[in-house]
């Protein structure tokens, strides 16, 4: 019997691909996964005690174990002001690792074999290797793997507060810590769409957070004293900081 599984392949290539792509089922199945993570946050906090099962938890391990890797792999001393080569130091290892990774994961064993199909994603997740920058379509990447988990039963439906305030804020911090130390670029040739050099949905969740809230005005974003109080509270709020 075929897997139901594949390896991911570019298929866009064209203004012609990209209108098939966006009647596709997967772009429908795409936006209404970030569209349910936002309404499952409308009105919490980072800090709200929110259930965190244990698929959860072992996302949230290999986010961590990714940051450990950076502590392993110093920063060359070189001058330049943006693409510390070290990177693809660390990016190499996430390749390699990344099969081992599904698999140490993945559970019950028939999730196993999705492996092919959403280590690509991961991988692709934090940055590209040959230029060391990073923008919103590996943020994107990084919203598609965790999709391919709810789909594959992985993550759960109960587990999207969880997606938001717990693994997609590691992943924030994981990332930024990356740009950091790393020093990746901002990718895109085309100029900055958004609020952020690097990403765009801590604003899109963030903002949902904010609902229904009425002590911060929209003009507290100019206040560092509010910015300092509250940016472990929203991620909308942590972005701007």
């Amino acid at each position: 019997m075929s897997s139901p599984y594949v390896i991911p392949h570019r298929a866009i290539f064209s203004e012609a691909d990209l209108r098939q792509f966006l009647r596709s089922n997967a772009y429908e199945m795409i936006l209404r996964f970030v569209k349910h993570l936002n309404e499952s946050v409308k009105g919490k906090k980072l800090t709200d005690d929110i259930p965190v099962s244990k698929n959860v938890e072992s996302v949230l391990a290999v986010l961590a174990t990714l940051n450990t890797w950076i502590d392993e792999i110093p920063p060359i001393a070189q001058p330049m002001r943006f693409g510390n080569k070290a990177f693809r130091t660390w990016y190499d290892r996430l390749v390699d690792e990344s099969p081992r990774i599904h698999e140490a994961m993945l559970d019950p064993p028939e999730l196993k074999e999705a492996a092919i199909e959403l280590c690509p994603y991961l991988i692709d997740s934090f940055g590209n290797r040959v230029r060391i920058d990073y923008g919103t379509g590996h943020e994107t990447s990084f919203i598609i793997w965790l999709c391919g988990l709810h789909k594959i039963g992985f993550l759960r439906q109960a587990d999207f507060p969880a997606i938001v305030l717990k693994i997609f804020h590691a992943y924030l911090v994981l990332m930024r810590r990356l740009q950091k130390v790393y020093m990746l670029e901002p990718a895109g040739s085309h100029g900055v769409w958004g609020l952020d050099d690097y990403q765009c949905l801590p604003f899109y969740f963030g903002s949902s957070q904010l609902v229904g809230q009425t002590n911060l005005a929209p003009s507290c974003v100019h206040d560092d004293g509010t910015l300092q109080l509250h940016h472990g509270e929203y991620l909308y709020l942590d972005a701007v900081k």
